[in-house]
């Protein structure tokens, strides 16, 4: 993980990733779990938001959005 794309501490123990991408607004990191969504959620105090279309839940923070999509329903 580069520089730039790392997390604070507490959420790097809190939660797996799977896969970090860069974007030209930043970074997306994928959740491995919704839990794991829940917890980042809390350290940042940002909102989780529910993108019903594509079954995606988002944590948006300044340089990073953290993701965890739904499979299978």
């Amino acid at each position: 993980m580069s520089k730039e794309a790392e997390t604070e501490p507490s959420i790097r123990r809190a939660v797996n990733v799977d896969r970090l991408e860069k974007t030209p607004d930043g970074y997306v990191a994928h959740v491995k779990s919704l839990e794991g969504l829940r917890k980042i959620a809390t350290i940042l105090k940002k909102p989780m938001v529910s993108v019903k279309e594509s079954g995606e839940y988002l944590v948006i923070d300044d340089r990073i959005t953290y993701v965890w999509k739904e499979t299978g329903k």
